[in-house]
């Protein structure tokens, strides 16, 4: 365990430790060079499986972008430890909050599982998909804002089937788990899904599920299932919503749903079923498209200004007389009101045409005269004044605060609701449900509903006046990272009535605040509200930013990173517009969205309404897609990012059908271009090894393949740096290598010369991008890769290395190790350098003896294979060593695994060389020495 107060990496200082369990323990540190707090994880078993599993939950974590799962920005080995650094998620889990709570409300379960159900799709979605494998309610943190976070990989899996080297760690939580993982025989997305509604059947009824185990016993002998269903221990749980519990809890896999996707829709349709408004703002949320408005065909819909700032819409019938229409033969009141509106605007319209043939005649010309320059002038003014108030006129969606109202002064009876007073509605919080009402004429109502907030959901509800929900007129919306969120619904009001207006919130907290804009003939009331107009006014401005989007004005979007989101709108034509996205930075993330004319999100290619990149370490990464424009409209995109002080800077390039405006935006980050040189402009690779030093910034390098397996293999002499090693195709997507990772990486401590053999396969010729970077440059001697394979060398430089001849004598020890002769190593003295010795053994065991006598010093052996991997010990351990104090002798022996013929590489170490009086290696067993059996001295 980690003292308080200790330093790792000479940068994360240990504050406290958060917890502890089987896999690990977790510590609240400072991360000294950014000044902010982070999470470390640390294992603490020593066993080679664990150890891949804990480097496989960093590199799952890594490339994670989601609201409800820790970022992670870097993990490293220090000594015997290994250790992960990740967001620091402030709050209670929920397995705490249970102790206290003992069951949690309904609709606060509902919500966290539809964001959870989100988060897993997400994961399930992956190539391979990830699954969990531990979800429990100590792993779900609730953060002040109400955030759910899902925590600990330490038992995912990456894929379907995992090799020996790759398999998921064996291990499972009671009650949570299904019977497959206790039986070790496998697990898939429907055994996350029995995780879920094993820790939701908790939440809800405060009663863990019983076992899967004793589950399969009892049916086996006869007895009923002892799960019960959750409505029995809770009645207040609706049966709808149980039976999909007891169905995902099924201890046949085959009659779980069968996917995420399949049991958000079981759940959504239970929700549906209880006919309980407040769950259903549960479904609202999870709702991200407009709901459809279906109208007559007769009718059209026309919008006309009414004031300055708003418009009113109206319906009209054939082009004709601008009049609401409705189905009179369908509706009594409504026939006598379209009557009487008819009769109204004719007598306005209409002369009788006797009245017309006794107008009197006019003897003289200058009346007429008169009034036809009368009219000129009226006309003429008419013309300046619209062509000013064309270049002058608000955007429909500004508005003062003037305009405004104020939520917090409404009504909280529904009984008695405040009179509406205006068309715009602001506030946050919403800590309780608020109530206006107005009279509503025949005809459309529009409303529009901005939500900015940190998770929260503001639901709308158009009730008449006896409180029932008025057709098609509930909205609701949700908002994460305090993006402002816009939805528009429009419904048919067939009556004059009163209809009510609900406004309520699920998390008033996590509500920055919020805006409801109503379009429709409306009486509104005169205003008694004495609102705080200085609180109006900054609530306003929180919309400004969408309401005014920049104009795009250029293909290329530079930019470091912001507190606020930023938005462009632009025009289109039809067809296909590409994005082009690069980001650097150290953990943050940059997020795209485009929304249309209707303010919904349309998807990129992938299938998704994001266009996400993050980077870690400063990459620059690229991630490239497009969208479909079905028609000549206007957009609006989006461009949000987390932790803008870790983003060095991204650029975003979109062509295709863009019309852009001529008002050119006005930046100061031209210098920012260059951060992107390197990769836009790659090395040309000039031979098949590359020799280098350590570098502050990345190299990228260009070369052609062809289809086939390209062959790397990578040499590294550092004192505690990592280098890495990334291939991007011809449409700058990561390629994988063979150990099905898109990153390659290798460490050496103590300027050890350490080697990796990997590969790729190649489907295709094309040309590659390849990017090389390290930690700790100054730490880093030497390295070397070379390629063989499918590679073609454009144009081949013998001189390419001249510069790094030097460099390549370092690894001239293991590149030419000395034959084993003996089997027994002998030495007076120890080695300022590593030995290198090599031999070819049988399949089978070899028995390892080091005898060492010393004043503090320690001897070291390691075996590698031919693919120069680890070998490993049957302890597990792929290093044995053995220390010696005050000139005794210590003696240890250990047993070497050997899967199969080949030569074997031997290499010993030792720290304190001039400490070491003497010391003795001895190999028995499957082993052939190359001359004969005499000993073997080190010189």
């Amino acid at each position: 365990m980690l003292a308080v107060g200790t330093v790792l990496q000479n940068r994360y200082l240990i504050v406290n430790k958060i917890g502890q369990g089987g896999m690990g323990a977790v510590y609240e540190a400072k991360d000294q060079r950014l000044g902010v707090t982070v999470a470390l994880k640390e294992t603490i078993v020593n066993q080679e499986a664990l150890h891949k599993a804990f480097e496989r939950e960093a590199k799952l974590l890594a490339k994670l972008r989601h609201a409800s799962l820790p970022v992670v920005s870097d993990y490293f080995f220090e000594g015997d430890g290994q250790y992960l650094i990740m967001q620091y998620i402030d709050g209670k889990d929920l397995g705490e909050l249970l102790l206290e709570k003992k069951v949690f409300p309904l609709i606060d379960v509902l919500n966290w599982s539809e964001r959870l159900l989100d988060a897993l799709d997400y994961l399930h979605s992956q190539n391979p998909p990830i699954i969990h494998r531990d979800i429990k309610p100590s792993n779900l943190k609730l953060t002040e804002r109400g955030e759910i976070i899902l925590l600990d990989f330490g038992l995912a899996k990456g894929n379907q089937s995992q090799s020996n080297t790759n398999a998921s760690i064996y291990g499972y939580t009671p009650h949570y788990a299904p019977i497959e993982q206790i039986e070790g025989t496998g697990t898939d997305e429907r055994s996350d899904i029995y995780a879920l509604a094993a820790t939701i059947y908790h939440l809800l009824t405060g009663v863990k599920p019983a076992d899967a185990m004793p589950r399969v016993l009892s049916v086996l002998n006869g007895n009923s299932d002892p799960l019960r269903p959750a409505c029995e221990i809770s009645p207040q749980i609706p049966i709808a919503i149980s039976e999909v519990l007891s169905r995902a809890l099924s201890q046949k896999r085959d009659e779980r749903p069968a996917s995420i996707a399949q049991m958000k829709k079981e759940l959504n349709d239970a929700i549906k079923k209880t006919q309980d408004p407040q769950l259903m703002t549960v479904l609202s949320a999870a709702n991200k498209s407009n709901d459809k408005i279906q109208t007559s065909p007769s009718l059209q819909v026309k919008t006309v200004p009414f004031d300055e700032n708003e418009s009113a819409t109206t319906l009209v019938k054939n082009n004709s007389n601008n009049l609401p229409q409705t189905n009179p033969g369908t509706n009594p009141q409504a026939k006598a009101e379209q009557t009487q509106l008819v009769t109204r605007v004719n007598d306005t319209v209409q002369i009788p045409a006797d009245r017309l043939n006794n107008l009197p005649e006019k003897s003289s010309k200058l009346p007429f005269l008169v009034a036809i320059a009368s009219i000129f002038i009226f006309a003429t003014a008419i013309v300046v004044g619209l062509f000013f108030l064309s270049k002058n006129k608000p955007s429909t969606t500004n508005f003062s605060a003037s305009q405004a109202i104020d939520i917090s002064l409404a009504s909280k009876d529904e009984r008695k609701p405040t009179p509406l007073s205006a068309k715009v509605i602001l506030g946050y919080g919403l800590n309780e449900p608020r109530y206006y009402e107005v009279l509503a004429s025949v005809g459309e109502i529009k409303l529009t509903l901005n939500v900015i907030a940190n998770g929260a959901t503001v639901t709308l509800e158009t009730l008449d006046k006896d409180l029932k929900p008025l057709p098609s007129s509930i909205l609701s919306l949700s908002s994460l990272s305090n993006h402002n969120e816009q939805k528009t619904i429009t419904f048919i009001n067939s009556a004059k009535q009163k209809i009510i207006l609900k406004l309520s919130n699920n998390y008033p907290k996590d509500l920055k605040a919020y805006r409801l804009q109503i379009n429709g003939n409306l009486e509104l009331a005169v205003s008694k509200e004495v609102s705080d107009v200085n609180k109006l006014s900054a609530l306003a401005k929180e919309f400004e930013d969408r309401d005014n989007p920049t104009p795009l004005s250029s293909s290329q979007i530079v930019n470091k990173g912001n507190d606020k989101d930023l938005y462009y709108s632009f025009d289109a034509d039809p067809g296909e517009i590409k994005l082009a996205l690069n980001v650097i930075s150290n953990g943050s993330t940059v997020v795209v969205n485009i929304f249309d004319e209707s303010a919904n999100l349309i998807q990129f290619s992938n299938n998704t309404t994001d266009l996400s990149l993050a980077a870690v370490a400063f990459h620059n990464e690229k991630s490239v897609t497009t969208i479909n424009n079905t028609r000549k409209q206007k957009l609006l995109m989006r461009i949000s990012s987390n932790y803008p002080n870790d983003l060095k800077a991204y650029r975003l390039v979109l062509t295709g059908p863009i019309k852009y405006s001529k008002e050119k935006e006005k930046t100061n980050f031209a210098s920012l271009l260059k951060e992107f040189e390197a990769r836009d402009n790659p090395i040309v690779l000039a031979s098949n090894e590359i020799i280098q030093r350590g570098n502050e910034k990345d190299l990228y390098y260009t070369f052609r393949v062809q289809p086939g397996e390209l062959q790397f293999s990578l040499d590294l002499i550092s004192n505690g740096s990592t280098l890495s090693i990334q291939a991007f195709d011809d449409q700058d997507k990561p390629i994988k290598f063979n150990n099905n990772s898109s990153e390659f990486s290798l460490a050496a401590t103590a300027d050890h010369h350490e080697k990796r053999n990997f590969s790729l396969i190649n489907e295709r010729s094309q040309s590659i991008l390849m990017r090389i970077s390290n930690s700790y440059p100054k730490d880093l001697k030497a390295y070397r890769l070379r390629l063989t394979g499918a590679i073609q060398i454009i144009k081949p430089d013998p001189s390419a290395n001249k510069a790094f001849e030097s460099l390549s004598k370092l690894f001239n020890d293991r590149d030419n190790p000395k034959p084993l002769t003996s089997n027994e190593i002998s030495a007076q003295t120890g080695s300022e350098k590593d030995l290198y010795y090599t031999f070819v053994a049988e399949a089978g065991e070899i028995d390892l003896t080091l005898g060492l006598m010393s004043d503090g010093s320690t001897i070291a052996v390691e075996f590698f294979d031919k693919d120069n991997n680890p070998i490993a010990y049957i302890d597990k351990s792929t290093v044995f060593s053995v220390s010696s104090t005050s000139n005794k002798v210590s003696e240890k022996s250990i047993t070497l695994l050997v899967k199969e013929k080949q030569n074997i590489l031997m290499r010993i170490t030792n720290t304190y060389p001039q400490s070491i009086k003497e010391y003795s290696i001895e190999l028995i067993g499957a082993l052939e020495l190359n001359q004969n059996n005499d000993l073997v001295p080190v010189q």
